[in-house]
This record gives C-alpha cells, structure tokens and sequence, in this order.
C-alpha cells in the first residue's frame, strides 16, 4: 500500500538518508510531499534548482508505480530523477516517461571532508570549461557549474549544531585567506550582488542555473583581485540536512589563479556546517570538475533525469 510520508524523519528512515532525496524533499515544505511503497521512495518539490522535480530512490518495480502515482498528484510538470540504473528500468516501465538526460550528482558527508592545504595562489589547474548550449540534454537539470575551477580550498568542517526545531541557522561570515591578501566572503550587499555577480555571470557563465534575485538562492560568496569581483559561488536551494553548491563562475581574465578553488572549497566548508552534507550536480564530460571534485571529498553517483511526454 503506498503510503504518504509527512515528516522528514519518516522520509529520512524511508529512503536511508539518501541525500538525493532529502535535497529534492526540502525537509517536506513549500509544497513538497513524498511518497513510499515497500522499498521504495520519492519525493517531490515544486520550482526546486528552476523546475518541479521529483525524486525516485529504492526497487524498480515499486518505484515505478510510486511515480505513476506522484504524477498523477502533482501533475506532468514534474521531471523524475535519480540513480542512473533506477531511472533507466523506471523510464521503460511508465508509458509517458522519456529520458531526459544524463549527468551526475556529487555529495560531501562531514566525515568525508578531506582536509587538504589550498594550492598556492597562481598554480595552473586543469580548467573547467563551460558547458555549451548546443547538444545539451534537455533535462531540466542543468548543473550549477560554468566557468569554474574550484580545488581543496577548505578549512577543517564545523560541528553541526542544530538547534530544537531541526533546522540549521547560517554560520556568521568568515573569511579564507588566498595567500595574496584577498579573502572569500559572503557578498552582503544586494545592489553589489545584483550588479556585479549578474555582470560576472552574463559575461562568462550565461548558462548557470543560479543567477542573482532567483527564488532560492540564499546567498554568493566572493573573492575579489584589486577590488574586482573574480569569482564567485552560491548558496542554494539548501534542504535543512543537505547544502547545495551552485552559480560557480571564474571572470575569464583571473582563471588561472586557482580562485575559484577557493570559493569553492569555503563554501562547500560553511554548507557543511550549517546542514552536515554539501552536494552539487555535473555535466558527466566535465572531466576536470569531477576530479576536483573528488579531491575535495565529493562521492560522485551518475544520475538521469526523465520528463513526461503527450
């Protein structure tokens, strides 16, 4: 029978903590429901990362028909996604799936947080170039990466601490020195983040799924080269026990310069505080962003993404 999941601790024992579900569910509010039959799970939430998507988690056959019957609730908007495998055997067994596409989902738990020193500034690093238009998949799942080059720019993670109601605060602003004198911050100032994150953003990473005023994005952080913003990282669409990386974007004259390793590692740092797991999505052809990636700490599982045809 299936059955309605009302609490995220139901959800949590449900699916094992998986932490594609519990991002996906964010902690079963603004609109958000989730679902279980035998072993398996999903869960949903509406404009979520810019679409409604739907997480599929647990054994082909029940999940299949958990889908059929979240879709019917929520409606075709939704895009079922999850573990590449799953979605496949899932997409062959509901009549109006089709694949949308493939990338991958990288996570951090506290306890893999490697601690590694931050290369020295100007070290040449393996660029990450921005994913181009042309031929993408039309998912719906766009992962948050431009221009960037992030690497092992992290300090020892925080204890988690949560207070009564579950729900992680944000940790007061600190700062990662460079090496040169700048440092990562949190960008404060709205006007500043609108203008000059935007203006960064339109120039050298016009595909990233974050952009400054997006619902959902709680904050950039930012490291500036002689008072010019040079690369940045956001913030967003955090699940009380999952933080999310995204918008992460060099200024094309400073790549090179190792910088965005260093927004990178701070931020996934201060999501590890405030929610206990940091997580990110990739294009599977960015070969240079998964190995930082990993060398950061990330577990990387490939994923699909599916969507509801006429």
């Amino acid at each position: 029978m299936i059955r309605r999941l009302r609490s995220e601790a139901e959800l949590a024992a449900a699916c094992g903590d998986d932490d594609l579900v519990m991002w996906t569910a964010q902690g079963l509010r603004g609109g958000a429901r989730a679902w279980a039959l035998g072993d398996a799970v999903v869960a949903s939430c509406p404009a979520i990362s810019r679409h409604d998507r739907l997480a599929v988690w647990g054994d082909t056959s029940a999940a299949a028909e958990l889908v059929e019957h979240a879709l019917a609730e929520v409606g075709p908007t939704y895009r079922p996604w999850g573990e590449l495998e799953l979605l496949v055997d899932v997409t062959a067994k509901v009549d109006v799936l089709r694949e949308g596409g493939r990338f991958s989902w990288m996570s951090l738990p506290p306890a893999d947080a490697r601690m590694s020193a931050p290369a020295a500034p100007g070290r040449p690093d393996a660029e990450m170039t921005p994913p181009s238009a042309a031929g993408r998949p039309d998912d719906g799942m766009n992962p948050p990466f431009a221009v960037s080059r992030p690497d092992d720019g992290m300090n020892p993670p925080f204890a988690v601490s949560r207070p009564a109601d579950g729900v992680s605060r944000p940790s007061a602003a600190r700062t990662a020195e460079d090496g040169a004198g700048g440092a990562v911050v949190w960008l404060e100032d709205e006007a500043e983040v609108v203008a000059e994150v935007g203006a960064l953003l339109a120039a050298d990473a016009p595909h990233s799924y974050a952009v400054p005023g997006m619902a959902g994005i709680r904050r950039w952080a930012g490291i500036r080269v002689d008072g010019e913003l040079a690369a940045v990282a956001a913030d967003a669409w955090p699940a009380p026990t999952v933080g999310f990386l995204a918008g992460v974007a060099t200024r094309a004259r400073f790549r090179g310069r190792g910088l965005a390793r260093l927004v990178c590692g701070w931020v996934t740092r201060e999501l590890v505080a405030a929610h206990g797991r940091a997580t990110l999505m990739v294009d599977d052809d960015n070969a240079a962003a998964i190995a930082v990636y990993e060398r950061l700490g990330y577990g990387r599982r490939r994923v699909m993404a599916a969507r509801v045809t006429p």
